[in-house]
């Protein structure tokens, strides 16, 4: 996706009215028929919601629905990490049989393609069935013009995976919706399935970027209908409000501009921080958008942000989605 970022920043700065009803809202639901009425799909509209970070959900079925914003939580601020048992009979719903897509179109971020910043100095992995690469995966989906795309994505939970926003919902052109048919790979090694893959059940994201498009909320989350991750391990998760400029963080993912399903990785510092995006010059490229922003800790990796777009707006630098207080709330609450 490569809109004009003039045009996707007058989009996200727009005024969004709020009725005033909608912020005593526990949960909104769309799409429900009536009773005897016959089932259809929700349409894409929009719904009004009281924050940026409020939660709307789209499930398999086409049911859409808002939540609650999140509100601060007297909690942790990280949740565990786990390094899976390897052991296949430990998940459930997990599917070999699955075809994978054709003519998989690398999604990039809808300013500009992922960035590689001078000297491209990501290492190819080829041992996808050791942690922490099992927990990364290959993301396709259908979006609402019809073809389909990949991202990256990655387990937080034993059937939850993270990634970014317009991995989820779809913004390009005249084109905007929630995609659909999603399905994750993890682990692929190019034509090798070492844990099958997962289809998905309800795919989430937030009001800041269905409906403003504004990039400092591009993330989102699939909940899967098996639980592959009790194999494969997960990464925990961690906010903070403090920077993380010169912290070594890792981003591994699986780029559009090396063979096909490979998954490729790169380590550097934070170069800076903002509220809610990490910047860095980790180097990526289109279908990375997803990619867990790792550093040690939380038992085993604590993913900080999620990636979502290369060099764009003056900036020399990639960028991830930062995981604040209410997207750490948000992802909890996604993975229950």
């Amino acid at each position: 996706m490569n809109n004009p970022l003039g045009g996707a920043v007058r989009r996200w700065r727009r005024t969004v009215v709020v009725a005033a009803a909608a912020a005593s809202l526990g949960t909104v639901t769309f799409g429900l028929p009536a009773a005897g009425a016959a089932a259809t799909a929700t349409p894409d509209r929009k719904v009004a919601a009281a924050s940026a970070d409020t939660p709307v959900a789209r499930s398999s079925s086409g049911r859409t629905s808002v939540g609650q914003a999140p509100v601060a939580k007297a909690t942790a601020n990280s949740s565990s990490g786990f390094r899976g048992t390897g052991d296949l009979a430990d998940a459930d719903g997990v599917s070999f049989s699955r075809k994978f897509p054709k003519n998989v179109k690398m999604l990039g971020g809808d300013f500009t393609t992922q960035s590689v910043i001078g000297t491209d100095e990501r290492t190819q992995v080829t041992a996808t069935t050791t942690y922490p690469y099992t927990v990364a995966g290959k993301l396709t989906f259908t979006a609402p013009n019809g073809l389909t795309y990949g991202c990256t994505a990655w387990l937080y939970d034993a059937d939850t995976v993270a990634t970014a926003g317009h991995c989820v919902y779809f913004h390009e052109g005249s084109t905007h919706g929630w995609s659909s048919n999603f399905v994750f790979w993890p682990g692929r090694n190019g034509s090798s399935t070492p844990y099958g893959s997962c289809g998905w059940a309800t795919a989430y994201s937030v009001n800041g970027w269905i409906n403003d498009q504004n990039p400092e909320y591009d993330y989102g989350a699939i909940k899967l209908n098996c639980s592959i991750g009790n194999t494969t391990g997960w990464h925990g998760l961690r906010w903070q409000a403090a920077s993380y400029d010169g912290t070594q963080a890792n981003i591994t993912g699986y780029p559009g501009d090396k063979p096909a399903n490979t998954m490729w990785q790169m380590s550097g510092p934070i170069a800076s921080s903002a509220t809610r995006q990490l910047f860095y010059s980790i180097d990526t490229a289109g279908g990375q958008s997803g990619s867990a922003v790792t550093i040690p800790g939380c038992g085993a990796n604590c993913g900080i942000a999620v990636h979502a777009y290369g060099v764009y707006g003056g900036s020399a630098y990639n960028r991830g989605t930062r995981i604040t207080e209410p997207a750490f709330n948000n992802y909890v609450s996604w993975s229950a």
